[in-house]
Parts: structure tokens; sequence; C-alpha cells
């Protein structure tokens, strides 16, 4: 009987012959295993990290966006029925024109009316469209717009019924139908603003201004935030609040510290300081009577020697720079008839929806909360964590918190500025809704199973299926979906790499057992058991296994830390940014030891081993001796 000491002698004298074969099976089967341990440490330390992060704005609830086609949209605008309403419209429109105009008194010439359609030759074919600069057409749509409505909130919530939401927001664009506003510098408007001073909606580089509901907008405001109640509350990504605050821009070669920390510096001067900037609405009237000021002054200083020259019979000029107010008249020398007949074209052109009174408004709005900024690039390892993991209110667009919006002293003046209907139907965009859930499941099965089929043009396609939906504001739901994507890849990769290992191991293994054939004959001759020889290549698979097991370990924890203390501060910062800027005590890692995953791992490389060494074993041990030592 062969004594456990002696097998133990007998396995490590086997490990010090053929070296070479027995190291190259050691580094292939660890570099296997200590592959699939790195993964575990690195996907552990990234889920707990985003967990940890996950807590910041948006993040860590399922919402869902949902918005309904206009009901114009779809080809409607050329369908017969939409062309006939049309053409009807603009023969009525005619006719209350001409009542219209004899009742006042004034001249109305039917032909100079655009028609509402116009007809276009193609190919030999006529085509008939809307003609959008007519009134008649306006009015024919928005008639339609009436008949037809688009889906609405309560339409919304009986489609999600069956899904459990926890939720229901909306968000309204803003917009001017009329006019613009410019920026006043240092309190003052420039009369002649360059395209960078003067905005259709708010700031350069914002695509939109929305009205939040406060369920979206709370995570982002900035704490202790009050304005004096005329002040238009906003919330704007930290790009924006950057050049607000009129700090200049970091060089391209910037750190992502140096990113971090002008983060700091932003949110910091946001909370302690009210930033605000301070604009001057004009509709069109008004902007039109300020150029007019300006032109006339012009010609007039042209004129000025020229004895010939009469100056227009109405002259305005211009308001004083710091107050947006209207611009002045400075001479108005028409006579009463010439009054009375611009009176009267006035009445007629707004009768039928032309602006003609003049509104000015000075807007001042005040930065109340800062979302993360949006990155449209995956170039870096940080645009690629923001695609992932980030939550941003913005999108692109300032927003205005629907419940602050509502607490100001002027806020009926200021929605009739910023969210008056616009007259063309096709300009107004629907309401986004939200629907909010508590799991990723319900969020996903109402996607898939509510959301419309879109057509090339975008509208939806899908009868019974009225919303577009998609999941809005953070990644939660994708995060989830990858996160059990990632476990079935682990689960994949660990049969791939235990299979690879066996292969390895068994071959190693059975090519030893092979050339001790000689030496197990010779044990079995003098006496030796079965359980004997067993025992012997079991102690030698068992050292193989500790040595893979020990080498497996350190390089997968090493590869792990070595990622860890590349990209971990880099990370760190990084997610700081796209969630919290303030908690300094908040840290993204990559490495993170899952005592329990790793002893799974552990005892596979334990069971892959023990299971590479019984074929070749068992074949061994059941051969004849005296054949072997013959054959020897």
């Amino acid at each position: 009987m062969i004594r456990l000491s002696d097998a133990i002698v007998i396995a490590a004298t086997k490990l010090r012959t053929h070296r070479i074969r027995t190291t190259i099976t050691i580094i292939l089967s660890s570099l296997l295993f200590a592959a699939l341990i790195a993964a575990i440490i690195i996907t552990t330390g990234v889920t707990k990290s985003v967990a940890v992060f996950n807590n910041q704005g948006l993040n860590n609830r399922y919402l869902v966006w949902a918005q309904a086609d206009n009901p114009l949209f779809g080809g409607v605008l050329s369908t017969k029925e939409f062309i006939t309403l049309a053409q009807q419209k603009g023969k009525d429109l005619i006719i209350a024109k001409q009542a219209e105009a004899k009742k006042l008194g004034i001249d109305y010439n039917a032909g100079n009316e655009p028609s509402a359609t116009l007809t276009e030759s193609m190919s030999g074919q006529n085509s008939v469209h809307v003609n959008f600069q007519s009134y008649a057409a306006i009015e024919a749509m928005q008639e339609y717009v009436k008949q037809h409505p688009s889906p609405d909130l309560n339409e919304l919530k009986q489609a999600a019924a069956n899904y459990h939401p926890i939720g229901f927001y909306s968000s309204i664009m803003a917009g001017l139908s009329n006019g613009n506003m410019s920026i006043m510098s240092n309190g003052s408007e420039n009369f002649t603003p360059t395209d960078d001073q003067r905005v259709s909606l708010l700031f350069p580089g914002q695509t939109s201004l929305m009205v939040d509901d406060s369920h979206l907008t709370q995570p982002f405001i900035l704490p202790g935030t009050t304005t004096n109640g005329s002040n238009i509350p906003l919330i704007v990504s930290y790009s924006t609040a950057e050049g607000l605050l009129g700090l200049p821009k970091l060089p391209s070669n910037a750190s992502t510290k140096d990113h971090y920390d002008r983060i700091q510096q932003v949110y910091r001067q946001t909370t302690n300081n009210a930033v605000t900037v301070t604009t001057c609405y004009r509709n069109s009237v008004s902007q039109q009577q300020i150029d007019q000021a300006i032109s006339q002054a012009d010609e007039i200083a042209r004129n000025k020697s020229n004895k010939d020259y009469q100056k227009p019979s109405l002259i305005y000029g211009l308001p004083a720079a710091n107050s947006c107010n209207k611009a002045t008249i400075i001479s108005d020398k028409r006579t009463a008839a010439e009054k009375k007949t611009q009176a009267a074209q006035d009445q007629f052109d707004a009768t039928f929806g032309q602006v003609v009174v003049p509104v000015q408004q000075k807007l001042t709005f005040q930065v109340v909360g800062l979302s993360p900024s949006t990155s449209n690039s995956n170039t870096t390892f940080s645009d690629l964590l923001s695609s992932i993991v980030g939550s941003s209110l913005t999108d692109g667009s300032d927003v205005i918190p629907a419940d602050l919006l509502d607490k100001m002293s002027t806020a009926t003046s200021v929605k009739s500025t910023l969210l008056a209907d616009n007259s063309n139907p096709l300009a107004v965009a629907n309401p986004n809704y939200y629907v909010e859930f508590s799991n990723a499941n319900d969020a996903r099965r109402f996607i898939t199973d509510k959301s419309c089929t879109t057509r090339m043009e975008g509208t939806c396609a899908s009868p019974g299926r009225l919303f577009q939906l998609t999941a809005s504001g953070n990644n939660s739901i994708a995060l989830q979906d990858l996160q059990q994507k990632i476990a079935s890849v682990l689960g994949l990769a660990t049969i791939g790499v235990v299979v690879l290992a066996v292969i390895i191991m068994t071959s190693m293994i059975g090519r030893t057992v092979a050339d001790g054939r000689r030496e197990t004959a010779v044990f079995r001759a003098l006496g030796a058991k079965r359980s004997d020889i067993v025992a012997i290549y079991a102690v030698y698979t068992l050292c193989l296994i500790i040595l893979i097991a020990i080498i497996s370990l350190a390089v997968g924890l090493g590869a792990a830390y070595g990622l860890d203390a590349y990209y971990g501060q880099d990370a760190t910062l990084q997610a700081k940014l796209l969630f919290d800027a303030v908690n300094t005590n908040l840290t993204f890692r990559f490495f993170s030891i899952n005592i329990a995953l790793l002893g799974v791992v552990v005892v596979i490389i334990v069971i892959s081993g023990l299971f590479s060494m019984v074929i070749p074993t068992l074949r061994n041990i059941r051969r004849n001796p005296i054949q072997d030592m013959r054959e020897e």
C-alpha cells in the first residue's frame, strides 16, 4: 500500500518532469480561468457602482415617453376631403372679407387673396396641395383638428391600465407663435442684434424650451433656490450654465479632473448666486416698428441737406435701451381721414387673423436647476459611460418647472407669451406625456404591446396603437436588460472556459498517465492497489489544480485591479459629472470581489481538473501490468 506522503512525493516528481508541457498546460488553463475571474470582478464592480450612482436624477425610475401624431400628419393634407374643405374655406373667406370691407368702408381686391390651394403640373399630371400662406387653409386645418382631435392623456391612461402604471406626467413645448426674443446684455437691448443675440426660443444651442411636470424636474432643482416671483424658473444643462456664468471654455486637452472641477464651480456659483438672463420679447408688429424707426432715422440723416425731401407723416423713435418698450412716436402728421382709414384696415386685418397690435415684454429667466449635459458622441470612454448610464432632463432643451411657473406673480402674462396658441396647427407640437412604472418589465411590455409602428416619415401606422412610445430620461430599462444579458454571457463563457480547460488538462494528464504506464505496472507488480494508483494521479492533479487556481486568481485579480487603477478615477469623475456633482464620497469602481462567485470559480477549477483525470486514469488502471511492462 502506498502512503499519502509517498503519493505526494511521486506527484511532485511528476510535476518536475516534462516541464515545458506542464508549464504550457498550467498557463493556458490559468489564463482561461483568469479571464473569467477578471470578468466577474469587473462586472460586479460596475454593477455595484451603477446601483450606487443610479439613485441620482431620473435614474432608477422607469419612465416611458409617449406622443400621439398631429392629426394633420400622415398625408391628411393631400386627401380629396381636405382639399375640398380648404377650397370651400377660401370661397367663404372672400365673401366674408368683401362684406367686412364694405362695412368698414375700405377697399378689398379679392384677386389679391392667396388661394387656399395651389396646382402644380408634374410629369403631365396636375397635383393639388395646400397653400400654407393662405388664411383660408389655416382655417381649414383648425377646423379639421377640432373634428379630429389627437389622442389625449385619458386615452393614454386607458392604454396603460393593464401594465400597472404609477404616474402620468406631461411636458409642453413652449414657443413664440409670433416674434422673437433678444438677450439684453448688461440690461440693455441691442436694436440690431446678431443671430446669436436674437433667438427664436431662448438660448443659442438649445433645441427647444419645455414646461415639465414637477415629478420630472424635482430631482434637478438646486437646494434652497428661490425666485423673486417675477423671474421665470429655468433648468439648464451644466454646459449652458457655464456660458451664462461667463466662464471660458476649457481647452480641448483638459483632463477629466479639470472638467469635474469646472462642474463643481458651476454648481457652487449657480447655487450661491441668482444666475439670471434678461430678454426682450417683441411680436412681429413691435419689431417691425423698431426696424422702421431705425430705417427712418437713417433716411432722415441721409437727406438732412436735401430741401426737397419730405419726412414720413408718421415717424417712429427708439425706446430706452433698458426698457423693452414699444417704439415711440416722434411725429404723427397724418390727417384724420388717414388715421381713420388705417384704424379700419387694422380692424379688418385683425378680424382675419393678422397681428396688428405691438406687444413687447421683458422676460427674466433665473437658473433654478442643473441637468447633466448630454453627449452625442461615443468616441471616448467617458462618452460611452455617459450614453449607458447618463440621466438627463434637458436632452438639448431648457426646461421650466410647471409648478414653479404657476407660482409666479406674472404667470398669466408669461404663459400668454411662451405658451401662446400658434395660429398654424401644423406648427403646434402635441404634448409629450410620460408614464412611470415601478419596474422594467411592465415598462418594457407596455412599449412592446402598445407602441405604434411608424411610417417612413415617422407617423403612426398601427390601428389601435395611438402613441409612439420609448424609454425616457435614463437607460434603466436597457441597463436591466444589459445586466441580464451580461449574466447570460458570463454563464456561456463559463461553460466555454470549462470545456476548453477540461480538454487541455485531459490531454496533459492523459499524456502523463500514458508516459507512466511502466511505472504503474511496476507499482502494481509490487502489490499496489488500483486505489493507490488513483491516489497518486489524484494528488498530481490536485497539485496542478492548486497551481492553476493560484495563478488564475492572481492574474484575474491583477487584471481587474489594473483596469480599476487605470480607469477608476476617470470613471468616478465622469460618473459624478453625469449623476451628482456635489457628493464627493461616491466612487465608480471596476473592482469588487464577490467571494461566493470566486468560490464557485475555484470549485469549477477543481471539478474540471478532477474530471480531466478520471478517464485517462481509469483506462490506465484497467490495463494488464505484465503486458504494459513487456511493451515498455
